[in-house]
């Protein structure tokens, strides 16, 4: 076995993920590993919708995410304008 470095957040999302499905975190890595290689193309909607749902409870959480994302937007546009 091999481990795997995740920053916090992401971490916390799969130790939520974990326990709403009752499995471990290494299990929620893997399947989302194998969701994504699986069929050689990013998740389908229903997994994504499935992701987000499952922050359901986690309102906290997801407006840390929000808010880091938008703190990162600012930061770091997405493009630059060449005079």
């Amino acid at each position: 076995m091999k481990n795997v470095l995740l920053d916090d957040t992401t971490y916390e999302l799969a130790v939520g993920l974990a326990k709403q499905r009752g499995t471990s975190v290494d299990e929620v890595v893997a399947d989302a590993i194998r969701t994504r290689v699986g069929n050689g193309r990013p998740a389908d909607l229903a997994n994504r919708q499935a992701i987000i749902g499952s922050l359901a409870d986690q309102a906290d959480l997801l407006d840390e995410i929000v808010e880091g994302a938008m703190r990162d937007r600012e930061a770091l546009p997405l493009r630059s304008i060449d005079g």
